[in-house]
């Protein structure tokens, strides 16, 4: 096996940019996991990462470049000082840096430091777990900046992504694992049923509110 696929660009830009690019598959080297990658979710970063308007590229990397920050996967082959933390088949979840060297994470594989990955548990899909890392990330450095006392509550906007896989509703399910009250907002007063707000409560809000009506397609 000596390429793989990834989505990548030479060029800053619109969607139009982005193609498939063959690339050699990574070798894991010391305490490094190669994951073949099952689902590869898209961020706002993204989106700044293919246009150029989030920050200059490192020195020494050259296109294509390949976006995706969330992954996850199947172990592929793990280096031997990872052998035992890891190993083949493991359903894992990783987040990564698309301005490190090999790239982001949208690419049949990727390399990920062995002390980087989590394990899936078996009852969550691999899609619905490639959208968890960056969420769980940004909830657990917010809730550890923000230093709750207990009986504090949290509010939680666009709570109806209380999904498996809503990504603002992930981030309502790191608060409630965490053991922190949480209230959500889902839509607004006179709006149509927002998809999944049902879900909120039991995925950890310990109360759900209806935000103000923003027509489609406004921000």
């Amino acid at each position: 096996m000596s390429g793989m696929q990834a989505v990548g660009f030479s060029e800053f830009g619109g969607p139009e940019v982005l193609g498939l690019v063959s690339l050699p598959v990574p070798v894991p080297g010391p305490g490094e996991v190669r994951v073949r990658v099952a689902a590869a979710a898209v961020n706002p970063t993204d989106l700044a990462f293919r246009s150029g308007g989030h920050r200059s590229m490192p020195d020494g990397m050259s296109p294509p470049y390949v976006p995706g920050m969330d992954l996850a996967g199947l172990v592929d082959v793990a280096a031997a000082d990872a052998a035992g933390q890891w190993a083949p088949g493991d359903r894992v979840l990783a987040a990564v840096s698309p301005w490190a060297p090999g790239g982001g994470a949208q690419a049949e594989f990727v390399v990920v430091a062995a002390d980087a990955l989590a394990l899936v548990p078996g009852q969550i899909s691999l899609e619905a777990a490639a959208t968890l890392p960056m969420n769980a990330l940004t909830v657990r450095a917010a809730l550890d900046e923000l230093a709750l006392r207990p009986g504090q509550a949290l509010g939680v906007t666009g709570a109806a992504g209380a999904g498996p896989a809503g990504r603002t509703g992930g981030q309502g399910r790191a608060v409630a694992a965490r053991g922190r009250r949480a209230a959500g907002r889902a839509g607004g007063r006179g709006a149509p049923p927002v998809r999944g707000a049902r879900r909120a409560r039991p995925a950890g809000a310990d109360l759900l509110t209806r935000g103000p009506h923003q027509p489609a397609g406004t921000h």
